[in-house]
């Protein structure tokens, strides 16, 4: 006699997939508790990140804020979580907040595309501050890959340039 041991994430994923995020989000809350339904709690952090990852695909900012938020208090050092709530607070126009977040995942030392990906954002929530010379310094390093990540950075700091400039120009 064999037993199967399914992957309880498996319908979620197949869901989020087809793009069908309110039933994601129905099949992993237990309506009448707001908690995690029993079934998913094997991996608290991963069913917290589902219901907020379909919640901002579905344009919930402020709900995929708190859901991310629950996924990082199970794992406080899970570097997604906080890029995604950098993110979130991106899309609400919370620029300060977006950097707290991304310095605190850059704190973690990822490595590779994910630290790539963190210090455009940082570069980027740093110009929608107008602090334009530090946003220059964030690209410049990520300015070399051959990747969209280089491609933006290189957008990205051409921008901030010729902002600065202008913005010196002004005071002048």
């Amino acid at each position: 006699m064999s037993v199967s041991f399914e992957d309880p994430f498996s319908a979620i994923h197949h869901l989020m997939k087809r793009e069908e995020f309110a039933e994601a989000i129905l099949a992993l809350i237990d309506a009448r508790t707001g908690r995690i339904n029993l079934k998913f709690r094997v991996d608290i952090n991963h069913a917290w990140y589902c219901v907020a990852d379909s919640k901002y695909k579905i344009g919930d900012f402020s709900g995929a804020l708190s859901s991310f938020k629950k996924a990082l208090k199970d794992n406080p050092n899970d570097v997604e979580s906080l890029l995604a709530i950098a993110n979130c607070y991106d899309e609400l126009k919370k620029p300060k907040l977006a950097e707290r977040f991304l310095r605190k995942a850059l704190a973690l030392n990822p490595k590779g595309r994910i630290k790539a990906a963190a210090l455009v954002n940082l570069g980027n929530a740093l110009m929608d501050q107008n602090r334009w010379t530090d946003a220059i310094d964030h690209f410049g390093e990520l300015c070399k890959r051959k990747d969209d990540i280089g491609t933006i950075a290189r957008k990205n700091r051409s921008l901030a340039l010729d902002l600065r400039n202008r913005h010196k120009r002004l005071q002048i």
